[in-house]
């Protein structure tokens, strides 16, 4: 059964051939010739190094600096053998607030804070194992200044967070590499069906998303849209 699409969901890049937002016209920016190709949900993107994807939201009116968020999707690892970037969550003025690196000794993906001089790294148990996709669920609360990352559907890790630079809906989005502010090599992989809410959604919502599998979110028809000016009828008493 597809997840229900959420009212508080800002942003969803399905990826299906398409760079295109569904709900709100973020569309990604894809850097170094990203494809497409079969994934989780139909079709995924396509990152072989040196490919990445970018998202902004700072233009949008929910987009603030107060706003919990949920980012999640779906992510498959070809590559293990050096860390890599598989996401730079960042500030409006570009500084890195919040990653998740692959890590090849453990073959997870770690989360990082990254408040100058004083950083700090939380191991998960988040494993991207041989050519299985993983879902992941990146929960950040403003109020109590942390980050939560859920793993197929689970609870992983916990991680706090410094007052600045935060995580936020006013933000950028980099997945995979294409930001300056790495030495990390670029991710080797692919991201699929990708998520972005304005609040932080609950366990039991993201344990649902992990449930839905390959039916993904919710794609409705599109609501009715007039093609011709309505014209009079005559009227008929037979047609009473």
């Amino acid at each position: 059964m597809c997840f229900e699409p959420d009212p508080f969901l800002v942003s969803w890049w399905s990826g299906n051939g398409t760079a295109y937002d569904q709900f709100s016209g973020h569309d990604l920016l894809l850097g170094g010739g990203v494809t497409y190709t079969a994934a989780r949900v139909g079709e995924g993107f396509l990152l072989r190094g040196g490919q990445w994807l970018q998202a902004s939201l700072a233009a949008d009116p929910l987009a603030t600096a107060a706003s919990a968020a949920t980012l999640e999707g779906w992510v498959r690892a070809d590559d293990l053998v050096s860390p890599r970037l598989l996401l730079d969550w960042q500030t409006p003025d570009g500084q890195s607030a919040l990653r998740l690196i692959l890590q090849p000794a453990t073959n997870a993906a770690d989360l990082r804070s990254e408040a100058p001089g004083a950083a700090t790294t939380v191991v998960t148990n988040a494993v991207l194992a041989g050519s299985d996709f993983h879902h992941f669920a990146l929960r950040t609360d403003p109020d109590s200044l942390s980050a939560q990352l859920y793993w197929d559907g689970q609870f992983a890790a916990s991680l706090p967070l410094a007052s600045t630079p935060r995580p936020n809906l006013a933000g950028r989005l980099f997945f995979g590499g294409g930001t300056t502010n790495s030495s990390l090599a670029d991710f080797r992989g692919v991201f699929d069906e990708i998520g972005l809410f304005s609040r932080g959604l609950s366990p039991n919502e993201i344990e649902a998303l992990y449930l839905a599998g390959p039916a993904g979110i919710c794609s409705h028809p599109a609501p009715p849209v007039i093609v011709s000016n309505p014209a009079s009828q005559p009227f008929s008493k037979e047609r009473i």
